[in-house]
């Protein structure tokens, strides 16, 4: 037991003298946020780690580094010789696989809730050269046994003859800790979607979108090219497993002997609630018209039941401006919202033509939102 005791002591010590502390973390974490990078500095909220020691090989570069200023608008993430990402998971150790890699700065985000919705669009320059791997991930746990994590990787010349270009989507239960001498070790992989050769070899800049939704145990991984056509890649009922797990959000990147200036660019990263649809009658609002009410129909998203919508947090916002819901029930295949009309008349005072409304509320505590555009008339 002492030589236990001895042995995690000297790791801990070992981890704290190698890397960098991150920022305090948010308590509790967000439920949404949006992130568009447009400011000169990282915001407070993501937390950076950075490998401190001494690199291998005798390298003088970072194991990963990043800028707000190369590209303004974006956050700018660069590899650098020999990293790999999975310093999360292992306490920020270098592993051996067949080589040592030191673990890649991660930039991570905590955040709450079992139904969301996360999205980011992201510019990667990666000329050929040797392996890399730009990751946005997501983890469920505290790193180590018994985390499950999904990952978005962007790809170039990887593995051996060099013939990727693409992306892969993967879903992975780690069952034990990731040892420094075997770093493929202790995970099962549940689901593992490679596109590769998604673009000519000859293609060094390229723009993706993902989108990542939890509905309570379902996972559901999505890609798209333009934002607007989206690809089912990956849906897994995980069941309770994900239950009361801590969840990181974590930008890193692995790279071997030749990064050759690779970058990715993050435009925006963005976690918002389950979206719900919303239509709002009348569709033509005539200020000067009588009437008692406006009537919202709402239809959920999946895994939330209408029967647990709480009528005192509905709302009907205008930019910052909202009026409470009088009245609600279940009807068929949707819930049904009145709100006194003169409220919203007076929200929109001053107001012409098409505006889009929102609809807030929550369901059994899940916060949950929709929108829908009206035309407002004298």
């Amino acid at each position: 037991m002492r030589k236990l005791v001895l042995f995690t002591a000297f790791c801990l010590t070992l981890f704290a003298a190698t890397t960098s502390a991150p920022n305090p973390i948010l308590v509790p974490p967000p439920v949404s946020f949006f992130d568009d990078f447009d400011g000169p500095t990282l915001d407070p909220a993501w937390q950076v780690v950075e490998y401190m020691a001494s690199r291998v090989y005798g390298f003088t570069s970072p194991a990963n580094h990043y800028s707000m200023a190369d590209n303004p608008g974006n956050l700018r993430y660069y590899t650098d010789e020999m990293t790999q990402g999975l310093g999360f998971l292992n306490g920020f150790q270098p592993v051996l696989m067949y080589y040592w890699w030191d673990p890649g700065l991660e930039i991570q985000r905590p955040f709450n809730g079992e139904y969301w919705k996360l999205e980011t669009k992201a510019k990667y320059y990666l000329p050929s050269q040797g392996g890399r791997f730009f990751i946005f991930r997501v983890y469920f746990g505290v790193g180590g046994t018994d985390t499950f994590y999904l990952s978005f990787e962007r790809v170039r010349d990887d593995p051996y003859p060099y013939t990727t270009n693409g992306y892969v989507l993967r879903l992975t239960h780690q069952k034990a800790v990731i040892a420094p001498w075997d770093g493929s070790a202790g995970h099962t992989i549940l689901d593992y979607v490679p596109v590769l050769n998604a673009f000519p070899m000859d293609t060094n800049d390229s723009t993706m979108f993902f989108k990542l939704e939890r509905v309570a145990g379902i996972l559901k991984a999505y890609v798209s090219l333009d934002g607007s056509t989206w690809d089912l890649k990956i849906s897994r009922d995980l069941g309770t497993s994900l239950d009361g797990l801590e969840q990181h959000l974590v930008l890193t990147g692995n790279c071997w002997f030749y990064p050759v200036g690779s970058y990715a660019d993050y435009d925006y990263v963005r976690l918002s609630p389950p979206i719900a649809s919303v239509n709002i009658d009348p569709d033509r609002l005539n200020m000067k018209s009588g009437g008692n009410w406006i009537t919202a129909y709402l239809t959920l998203p999946e895994g939330l039941d209408f029967a647990a919508i709480d009528l005192a947090t509905l709302k009907l916002e205008y930019n910052t401006s909202q009026v409470s819901a009088n009245w609600g029930q279940v009807q068929e295949n949707s819930y049904l919202a009145k709100f006194r009309r003169a409220d919203v008349i007076a929200m929109l005072s001053g107001v012409l033509g098409p505006v889009e409304l929102k609809v807030t509320g929550k369901a059994a505590g899940v916060p949950f939102v929709g929108k829908d555009t009206i035309v407002v008339l004298k």
